[in-house]
């Protein structure tokens, strides 16, 4: 996957990643998974929920928890995104190639004038991107490698 069209956008104080790939995103999606997993909770009950990853050989992601009955939705199945943090922790995937960025990023395939996909990804490649592109942020890339990692610290990790 060719990455393209680099930007770092300064909101809340953070460096927040967007960029373009030379790829099919829809036909990666379909694919399968170079790593999946989950866990249902209260399995057969009201209550049913199911934490979810699927990260792609690319370092794009996808993640959730689905609730089988959400009552902020009429009871239906609804799928919530969930956190980087709480992702790595419940599938062991600290310090493993498929840890998850604390953040996502906006993602489009290159040349395309809509909006941007708002992927998750991988740990190790926002960290490729943010080395290959530091130029480019507000914030310097030891305050990148902090956004991105779900072990800093959630309240201001930026370094004063």
């Amino acid at each position: 996957m060719k990455v393209s069209n680099v930007k770092f956008a300064d909101y809340n104080g953070q460096d927040n990643l967007y960029f373009e790939v030379d790829m099919n995103l829809n036909k990666m999606l379909k694919s399968t998974p170079v790593y999946s997993n989950f866990k249902t909770f209260d399995e057969d009950t009201e209550y049913e929920r199911t934490l979810w990853v699927k990260i792609f050989k690319e370092g794009l992601a996808t993640f959730g928890l689905t609730l089988m009955k959400d009552p902020l939705h009429n009871n239906e199945v609804y799928t919530w995104s969930s956190n980087a943090r709480c992702i790595n922790e419940e599938f062991g995937l600290i310090g493993t190639p498929y840890e998850l960025a604390k953040y996502g990023a906006g993602v489009k395939e290159e040349g395309h004038s809509g909006c941007y996909w708002a992927a998750q990804l991988t740990k190790a490649l926002a960290l490729k991107i943010g080395e290959e592109y530091k130029d480019l942020l507000h914030w310097g890339i030891e305050q990148y490698r902090l956004t991105v990692d779900t072990s800093a610290p959630d309240i201001d990790g930026r370094m004063k």
